[in-house]
């Protein structure tokens, strides 16, 4: 495992056009571990020679990105992972200085000027404190060890309020970023979903061990959360 390389993840149902732009510019990341694309759709994959760069993990069946997050950090292989949305784009050399300040039982997401006012940022930098939503779960980094899976019930959103409630540290990535924001998850097929995962989600968050778990989780205890969330599971 290479000590600072990134494993970047990116679930997809090839729904946005700005997809293969964003992996011809990781693939020449030199900080890049691999690429790790779950398939949500192999049907729909355009055809491109980019793909024999990749590790592509094939569903038969739409596993839905909270799940799909797990599956790709289980198979990383760096020890630093990147969660991003296949409807975004941005030069992954402005990372390299973020990243270098990456440390155990922290996440950075992105910050909303990435969204709302992305062409006023003039360089990269790292803030502290975060906001949820507005882009912030689109492009998320943290170290492989400080991950704690999403459980199952929790299908598309709510994963990055999970990441969140269970890591110490937040801060905010200023990077400048192109896209179209949640071209699948913004489709209104999904809203029943979205009751179903509020519903798993507060459950979850208000459970009175689990809540007892994610103190220590915080505190650096991985281990007894990740074993009552497997206990849930079975």
């Amino acid at each position: 495992m290479a000590k600072d390389k990134v494993s970047v993840i990116i679930p997809t149902l090839w729904r946005s056009d700005i997809t293969i732009a964003l992996v011809e510019l990781l693939l020449k990341w030199p900080l890049l571990e691999e690429l790790i694309i779950i398939d949500n759709a192999p049907n729909s994959r355009p055809s491109h020679e980019c793909w024999e760069h990749c590790t592509l993990l094939e569903q038969k069946d739409n596993i839905y990105v909270n799940p799909a997050w797990n599956l790709g950090v289980r198979k990383a292989k760096g020890n630093i992972i990147a969660i991003c949305n296949d409807d975004i784009c941005f030069n992954p050399k402005d990372l390299d200085s973020i990243i270098n300040q990456l440390k155990p039982n922290e996440i950075y997401g992105l910050h909303e000027d990435c969204i709302l006012n992305s062409e006023a940022i003039e360089q990269p930098e790292l803030r502290k404190g975060f906001i949820l939503g507005l882009g912030w779960g689109c492009l998320m980094l943290m170290k492989k060890s400080s991950y704690i899976p999403i459980h199952p019930s929790i299908k598309v959103w709510y994963g990055d309020n999970w990441l969140v409630h269970c890591t110490r540290i937040k801060k905010s990535i200023r990077i400048r970023v192109e896209g179209t924001l949640s071209v699948s998850a913004s489709d209104t097929k999904f809203n029943p979903i979205k009751e179903e995962d509020q519903i798993h989600y507060t459950q979850l968050i208000w459970h009175p061990l689990l809540r007892s778990l994610r103190i220590l989780c915080r505190s650096g205890i991985k281990h007894p959360l990740r074993w009552a969330l497997q206990m849930q599971k079975s």
